[in-house]
């Protein structure tokens, strides 16, 4: 396969209750290309949350980030046990919460990651 030859489209749509009730669009894509790596992520943002546009904004481009960052060992061991595959889920998790709570300082948002972590703790994996 020759990745030289790959498109990429996205695109993000505000719904028809969101438009009729001003509400912004809170599905976020995010795509990065670097050296023949390319890395799409999406992101449902919780329509019940305030600003759950920026946390999906923030989430998909630190998922992107991370694996274009990781990708060479991402790869390697992508055929790893569930014990592996577990680590990689927890450590992303991590660099995404660290994410948010960047993002919550830098736009004075400070109970939005409080709120996200509450509704889904991050756990370690099982041993």
């Amino acid at each position: 396969m020759i990745v030289a030859y790959w498109k990429n489209a996205r695109t993000e749509v505000q719904g028809k209750l969101h438009v009729e009730n001003n509400i912004v669009c809170q599905d976020k894509t995010y795509f990065v290309s670097n050296e023949g790596i390319r890395v799409m992520s999406l992101s449902d943002g919780a329509g019940s949350k305030k600003h759950s546009h920026i946390g999906a904004e923030v989430t998909t481009k630190a998922i992107c980030d991370y694996v274009l960052i990781h990708f060479d060992r991402l790869y390697k061991d992508h055929e790893s046990n569930e014990k592996r595959n577990s680590d990689v889920s927890l450590e992303l998790s991590k660099v995404i919460t660290q994410s948010l709570e960047k993002a919550s300082r830098d736009k004075n948002i400070p109970k939005a990651v409080k709120a996200i972590m509450a509704e889904y703790p991050i756990e370690a994996p099982k041993e």
